[in-house]
């Protein structure tokens, strides 16, 4: 280059010539190498070599790149017109870049590309505002390069992606983005009056209004890709005045800057959006949106002074609300648990949250019975009229106060007074509390939902009693009986009584008439509602006691809880005043056997043709009954034995005759026994007899019971298939230690088949002898064998028993024939 004839146009030539047959041999890298050493050597040419450039002719405004696209070059013509030094310096910048391109989208570098025209394209822009053509067409050409830059990359890197789907990393939508970001601030710098081409081409549409809400939009769109959310949430909010929903767009921006806490901006956001808001009718959003502005106020730390008001855009936002959360976060109003009930007084501690002071219009609270009974009408606190207890429709109490004002982040006590006789007598809780502020109704959670409690009595308590009365604590199963239940009113005028009765499965009503006994008068009953489990009827006015009886059938046995409740009003004839009262009685009942026994327990011996027979009674556990056992029966083939013969079976004695009557009580016991000549060869092997017993119970009519006692025939001994044969071999006196040798022999009693058998000392003489060797011996025909064993004890020792086994069959014990023989042990 220093040499004196060193020519750029040769030099481009002859380095593109090399450039190029790389590209054709697939060395992409090689290529672009040659392609940046041609654009550095030309932007460092020397002052002389840049006034031979100078020389040559200039763009105008009639130029392609500013007429048809920004990159609509010839590159033939232009690589002609460098061979001869004809071409343009920007030309020849433009060429260079447009190579660089196009081999970085080879090589599918789409970052690349995007990178190199965020430096290319504001240094081009330069050059072409130092030329003598309208100010606009350089920012023009800039808007539109970077437009089409920003296409190509995108288009090039979907058709990649269809062939070969590789994760494109985050870092690309980031420089996209910052070029649609170039274009967007050399938009602005648009003359306003810069001419406009009324085409419809995109070159020259990019330069209308809504091209500038397009290009920010995709720019916010790229910024949130990229991880860029504050860049994203601003220009997003640059496109809201172009938007048809701009509070969405607005929305994220306040996101944002509360995010980062720029509590300035977050301000002026935060106006941007309100009024967003407000044109598009949502009220209700604006209104929170001004309430989570104060719930934050408190946390701001703002370097420029405070020039909104908040609280009134707040306050006129709420005004104009139709619909609202029913419940105010507790940030805003909180209801102390200091709160207190001291009657007449409720005095209510609640806290403003807020930094601005607040104008409740009211104030309402809302107390309920613990029980959820008799509950009283709304009754406003200032009406100024006393009502009387029987004219009060079922309701809350509600009592309230007007126009309150609450200091910002401050503690207020409000007193209620509450009136004479507005409560009936229970037990009460706050159960809400209600306020109400520019045209709004809030309802503001409390801390603890039965807070403020407090029990307010009558000024007499009722004196009616309640009892219920059946006949029996248990029933028989499956029968019919009648239930009374006794009211007494005492000194009370019962009026509106309610008896509502329930029952569980083992019992149920009967559908027949419920009667009134009073003064020894019946009266039928009006039932309300009748089920099988449950009855309510209708009472009239009562001042005297009176007995309610109700009909009910008993199902198979158990427990039933049947519950009694009487909801009624009470008063005195002195008084005026009538007070509502509710009485609950419960009383379980039992549904089975007066008489209890167990088949397991029942004893049945037989000795030869006798049968020995003992029955266990027992008593049930709530009630003592009285047994009649002279009036038992004994049941065999139709036939009571203990009144008739019969010809296999017959009673030899039947102690029972003779026992009148017993009483049992609770869990009390009784044993009928007897006993009975059977002749077992006439009756089949197993039998049943059945023995009825008589009872009867708080003198009521007689019960009875059946018993079922299983008999089965005696099983007879069977006589031993071996007779065993033992003989000493040793004298009938031995000293301890030494050791006895017998001769063993066994004799079949009967045909038995020849097998081996196994023989073992019965385990019963194990104390008095032990195997001297084997434990045991296979015998086979002829059975016999020497057995040796050693005595254990002193004294006389009978001789041994055994026990044989004949293959796999249970083994039997073997008597000896000389079972008086013995040997003495010294």
């Amino acid at each position: 280059r220093a040499l004196t004839g060193w020519d750029f146009s040769s030099f481009l030539q002859i380095k593109e010539s090399l450039a190029l047959l790389y590209i054709q041999a697939s060395l992409h890298d090689e290529a672009l190498r040659h392609y940046d050493e041609l654009e550095a050597t030309f932007t460092t040419i020397s002052d002389a070599q840049q006034d031979a450039l100078q020389e040559l002719p200039e763009l105008d405004a009639m130029d392609s790149i500013f007429s048809t696209t920004p990159f609509d070059i010839n590159m033939t013509t232009i690589r002609m017109n460098i061979a001869v030094n004809a071409a343009s310096p920007l030309y020849i910048r433009l060429y260079l870049f447009c190579r660089q391109v196009a081999i970085l989208h080879t090589m599918h570098k789409h970052e690349s590309v995007a990178k190199r025209s965020l430096v290319f394209l504001p240094q081009f822009m330069q050059l072409l505002q130092q030329l003598e053509i309208p100010p606009a067409l350089p920012l023009q050409w800039a808007i539109g390069a970077a437009l089409a830059v920003f296409v190509s990359c995108e288009d090039e890197l979907q058709q990649f992606k269809s062939t070969n789907p590789t994760p494109e990393p985050g870092s690309l939508s980031l420089v996209l983005a910052d070029l649609l970001y170039l274009a967007r601030r050399v938009w602005r710098k648009l003359p306003p009056i810069a001419t406009r081409n009324p085409s419809k081409h995109w070159y020259f549409a990019c330069l209308e209004l809504e091209s500038l809400h397009e290009i920010t939009y995709w720019a916010s769109v790229n910024y949130a890709n990229a991880g860029r959310h504050r860049m994203a949430a601003y220009l997003g909010s640059q496109c809201a005045q172009y938007s048809k929903t701009p509070s969405n767009l607005l929305l994220k921006q306040v996101e944002q800057v509360e995010l980062d806490q720029w509590w300035d901006l977050f301000e002026v956001a935060t106006l941007a959006l309100y009024q967003a808001y407000i044109a598009d009718g949502q009220f209700d959003n604006a209104a929170n949106l001004c309430l989570h502005w104060l719930q934050l106020e408190p946390l701001m730390l703002r370097i420029s002074p405070k020039n909104l008001n908040i609280h009134q855009l707040w306050i006129d936002s709420l005004k104009q609300c139709s619909t609202l959360d029913s419940h105010w976060n507790s940030n805003v109003i909180e209801v102390l648990s200091t709160s207190k009930v001291t009657m007449p007084n409720v005095f209510l501690r609640i806290k403003n949250c807020l930094l601005g002071s607040l104008h409740l219009d009211r104030l309402q609270l809302s107390f309920k019975r613990l029980d959820g009974v008799a509950d009283l009408a709304t009754i406003s606190q200032d009406n100024g009229k006393t009502l009387h207890p029987s004219d009060i429709t079922p309701a809350l109490v509600v009592v309230q106060r007007e126009d309150i004002h609450l200091a910002g982040s401050t503690l207020s006590d409000i007193p209620f007074t509450i009136q004479p006789n507005l409560f009936t007598p229970g037990d009460y809780y706050c159960q809400s509390l209600l306020c109400q502020m520019a045209n709004q109704s809030f309802h503001i959670d409390l801390h603890d939902e039965k807070m403020m409690q407090f029990h307010e009595i009558p000024q007499y308590q009722s004196t009616l009693t309640m009892n219920l009365m059946p006949s029996l604590k248990i029933f028989p199963a499956r029968t019919k009986t009648c239930w009374t239940i006794h009211i007494d009113p005492s000194e009370d005028i019962v009026l509106d009584g309610k008896l509502t009765l329930e029952t569980s499965n083992a019992l149920e009503f009967v559908a027949s008439n419920t009667l009134l006994l009073q003064g020894g008068v019946s009266k039928v009953l009006t039932c309300q509602t009748f089920e099988p489990r449950k009855l309510i009827v209708e009472l009239p006015r009562l001042s005297e006691p009176v007995d309610v009886m109700v009909h009910i059938s008993t199902n198979d046995p158990g427990s039933a809880i049947v519950e009694s409740t009487l909801s009624y009003s009470y008063t005195r004839s002195s008084e005026e005043f009538v007070y509502p009262s509710t009485k609950q009685v419960s009383q379980t009942l039992h549904v089975g056997s007066m008489l209890l026994f167990n088949e397991d327990e029942i004893i049945c011996k037989s000795i030869e043709d006798k049968l020995f027979i003992q029955v266990p009674l027992r008593c049930n556990a709530l009630l003592p009954i009285t047994l009649e056992p002279s009036s038992s029966e004994l049941w065999f083939d139709s036939i009571n034995l203990f009144q008739a013969q019969h010809s296999s079976v017959q009673v030899l004695f039947n102690p029972m005759s003779a026992i009148e009557s017993t009483n049992l009580q609770i869990n009390g016991a009784f044993n009928a026994s007897f006993s009975l000549c059977i002749k077992w060869a006439s009756i089949s092997t197993a039998h049943q007899l059945t023995y009825r017993v008589f009872y009867s119970m708080n003198d009521s009519s007689q019960e009875s019971m059946d018993v079922p006692i299983s008999i089965n025939a005696p099983i007879l001994p069977t006589l031993p298939q071996w007779t065993l044969q033992l003989k000493s071999l040793t004298n009938q006196i031995v000293y301890l230690g030494s050791t006895v040798r017998f001769q063993l022999e066994l004799i079949p009693t009967q045909n038995n088949e020849e097998a081996p058998i196994w023989i073992t000392l019965h385990p019963k003489c194990t104390s008095d002898w032990i195997s001297h060797g084997k434990a045991s011996y296979l015998l086979s025909s002829p059975y016999n064998t020497t057995i040796v064993l050693l005595p254990l004890r002193y004294g006389v020792c009978k001789y041994p028993h055994f026990d044989i086994r004949m293959g796999h069959k249970d083994g039997q014990t073997i008597h000896i024939s000389e079972s008086s023989h013995q040997l003495i042990v010294m």
